[in-house]
């Protein structure tokens, strides 16, 4: 009973936030919805649980009680981490047909790579361009999108050894 009424408390949320994108909503909406969410909340960790990881899942909703509702504070903040996982995706199939990176040179370097495709998909570039400016013309590349050359090799982040 607790977690399927978990369930629809927090997938009530997230549709007002859906529905706020879709411009149905507007953000007292999403004000009045948080009320409601957390009075439905409060109902629910008060109920006695049986079984023991749905008594972990109300733990770990009261440790973390005030990050619960976020995205209903700042509708720029999505409720889920669903975007994040499906961007760590390629990289996590690359490093597993590649059985792992070699070196912690070789891991940085990748990070990098998969860091610019990822950057690219998100800002609507094709990643092959970026990639390709970059290896014919790289301070042209850097300077045509407003980053600032180097005057020195001291203003260069340090690396840091694990």
């Amino acid at each position: 009973m607790f977690c399927q009424e978990l369930k629809t408390v927090l997938k009530q949320t997230i549709d007002v936030w859906n529905e706020y994108h879709e411009g149905t909503k507007v953000f007292e909406d999403l004000v009045k919805e948080k009320e409601q969410a957390i009075s439905r909340m409060m109902e629910l960790l008060s109920l006695p649980i049986k079984h023991k990881d749905a008594r972990r899942i109300r733990k770990r909703i009261i440790k973390f009680n005030q990050e619960l509702f976020t995205f209903l504070d700042n509708p720029l903040v999505e409720p889920t981490n669903n975007r994040a996982e499906r961007q760590l995706r390629p990289n996590v199939i690359m490093r597993k047909i590649t059985f792992g990176n070699r070196s912690a040179l070789g891991a940085s370097n990748h990070a990098v790579m998969m860091s610019i495709i990822q950057t690219g998909i998100l800002n609507g570039i094709e990643p092959l361009n970026i990639l390709l400016a970059l290896s014919v013309n790289p301070v042209r590349c850097l300077l045509s999108n407003g980053v600032k050359p180097l005057t020195s090799l001291t203003e260069l982040p340090k690396i840091r050894s694990p």
